[in-house]
């Protein structure tokens, strides 16, 4: 006579099952999370410096802007009380930083090129 194989259970299989599914998914969640923050990084770069006068003056509330070559694209900031400015996520390209404050001449620079290689770059 034959008998049925019965499949050994345990009262703890059920919850361990949707526990490993949860980690599962978070850590999927997670890594698409940080494919899509990679993606961004790839593309763009981060241009910061700090705004002073021939004789090293801090000087704030210097209207700061830097504008794509190709794109003609513009981002506008302003130095803070330090004198410091800052962009970031600039997607990569070559750019020309002006910066303009009352009482002082305009400075520009032309053919600043941001890219992902130096994601950072920083002018004093």
């Amino acid at each position: 006579m034959r008998t049925a194989k019965t499949k050994k259970t345990t009262a703890h299989s059920a919850p361990r099952r949707r526990q490993v599914y949860a980690y599962c998914l978070l850590a999927m969640i997670l890594m698409l999370i940080e494919g899509v923050k990679l993606g961004a990084q790839v593309d763009s770069a981060s241009l910061s410096g700090v705004v002073q006068d021939q004789s090293g003056a801090i000087i704030s509330g210097a209207t700061v802007t830097v504008q794509n070559t190709t794109t003609g694209i513009t981002r506008t900031s302003a130095s803070n009380g330090s004198g410091l400015f800052a962009f970031e996520a600039i997607p990569s390209g070559d750019y020309t930083l002006t910066v303009e404050q009352t009482g002082f001449k305009k400075l520009v620079r032309t053919i600043i090129h941001l890219n992902h290689s130096c994601p950072r770059q920083h002018f004093l």
